[in-house]
């Protein structure tokens, strides 16, 4: 089974930002489950809004703030 290409594209966003997403939130809150929910409510909302636009610069630019 071959995936849609939204769901491709949203695969190589999430490998290409995961450590740094995951790195950034970890550094901000002391526990590692909160942490783990804060990572991947970050990616469910990304899914939702997911258009293929090039929301993996968008990200980064966030987290760089």
């Amino acid at each position: 089974m071959t995936e849609e290409p939204r769901t491709q594209q949203f695969r190589q966003l999430y490998e290409v930002t995961f450590a740094r997403v995951a790195g950034y939130v970890s550094r901000r809150l002391s526990s590692p489950q909160d942490a783990a929910c804060v990572v991947a409510e970050t990616y469910l909302v990304a899914w939702r809004k997911w258009s293929g636009v090039s929301l993996a610069d968008a990200m980064l630019l966030r987290l760089d703030r």
